[in-house]
């Protein structure tokens, strides 16, 4: 069944929007408030924090229950914001550039405007990917690579509202999974309708066996990092995009698309970049991905991060991906460190989930896509904005 479940197999609490929980059923609660006060006399909160982080984890690795407490602000989410290329009138020629694109690397590829399909029929939380679509990079990298702030989790109403785009926004894209509800390190696939109150998100982990496992997952949150389209859901026009046979190395299909449509860019001399979020499935072939496992005990690097990670190899048909991607930072100096491109993905039917990297059989790979062009790209919370004396390079 593509179309989501609303069990709620992960978690005693339950939800109600945007983040009211109730704590029936939850023996970990309970204990929390004994736990704040021997943290306090020992020593205040830095203590008590490290203790209900320990506790949880001890709870969460006995019965994978959730532990009970909402993720403190001590101020609004900071924001950044840019325009990004998007011209109605321009979608025939966004079509051309992306066909172009995609044949510097496919043998068979096609591109055009159409109405967008019923995309709950691909697991989709909403109909549409438009309507007043904008792309919204949250976190980074640092979140996870410094110990210290892995316990980064953010709301989406906070994350909608701080964006101007409410409490009744649509969200898809990639993220990392917040740990403190899943229990353990995971990949985010979200997919969640604030308005409608429907949620398709899900969760890729490594279970116990070292096997990847695949989770509904109910709750409006992710942690340390996302890249999400924010729209209104609807079914607007959008691009639909296929390309089958991959005929060079080094790239994926993402990549593809990105690269070229940065090169036409340049060559069409606009003063703005692109900004592009949506779904792609892969029919055929098999891709390579990774999750994440559980935190390391120290920071991880560039170098190390690739030892740490696990990594499989799953395939289609019913392979489907949530994918945002930036053609370039439009910023002169690069400050607002975008991660160009983030794809997640789930299968429904297999029970498989994961990152995103790149086909691994390349002459049988087969993809379909609809995106939308974005006009405006918002940083959310940087997490660089905070490294004073950190080389940044290295992270």
């Amino acid at each position: 069944n593509l179309l989501c479940s609303h069990t709620h197999s992960d978690c005693d609490s339950v939800t109600l929007r945007p983040a009211l929980m109730s704590t029936k059923g939850n023996k970990a609660a309970s204990k929390w408030p004994a736990v704040a006060l021997g943290c306090a006399v020992a020593g205040g909160a830095l203590l008590y924090y490290a203790a209900r982080r320990k506790a949880a984890r001890e709870v969460n690795e006995e019965k994978r229950e959730c532990p009970n407490w909402p993720p403190k602000r001590a101020k609004e989410l900071r924001v950044k914001a840019v325009a990004m290329r998007r011209d109605d009138d321009e979608f025939g020629q966004y079509a051309k550039m992306c066909a172009a694109a995609l044949e510097e690397d496919f043998a068979h590829v096609s591109a055009e405007v159409v109405d967008c399909p019923d995309l709950t029929q691909w697991g989709l939380a909403a109909a549409g990917l438009d309507g007043d679509a904008v792309i919204v990079e949250v976190g980074g990298v640092p979140n996870l690579f410094e110990p210290h702030l892995r316990d980064s989790t953010f709301l989406l109403p906070e994350v909608t509202k701080a964006v101007g785009a409410g409490d009744n926004a649509y969200v898809v894209g990639p993220g990392g999974g917040a740990a403190r509800r899943v229990g353990v390190n995971s990949e985010w696939v979200g997919s969640d309708h604030l308005g409608t109150g429907v949620c398709c998100s899900k969760v890729a982990l490594v279970g116990k066996d070292g096997r990847g496992e695949l989770r509904d997952f109910e709750h409006s949150e992710f942690g340390l990092m996302g890249n999400l389209l924010v729209s209104k859901g609807e079914r607007g026009r959008v691009l639909h995009v296929k390309a089958k046979c991959r005929t060079t190395d080094g790239t994926n299909f993402i990549s593809s698309l990105r690269q070229g449509l940065a090169k036409a860019i340049r060559e069409r001399r606009w003063d703005q970049e692109m900004a592009f979020g949506g779904v792609f499935r892969v029919h055929r072939g098999k891709v390579k991905t990774h999750i994440m496992p559980e935190f390391p005990d120290g920071a991880l690097t560039d170098e190390s991060v690739g030892e740490w990670l696990n990594w499989f190899e799953y395939g289609g048909p019913d392979l489907t991906c949530v994918t945002v991607f930036v053609t370039d930072d439009p910023t002169d100096d690069d400050s607002l460190h975008i991660r160009k491109e983030h794809t997640h993905f789930f299968n429904a039917r297999t029970g498989e989930g994961g990152h995103y990297h790149f086909s691994t059989t390349p002459e049988d790979v087969e993809y379909e896509a609809y995106l939308v062009p974005c006009s405006k790209f918002y940083r959310v919370e940087d997490p660089y904005d905070d490294l004073d004396g950190v080389d940044v390079a290295k992270l």
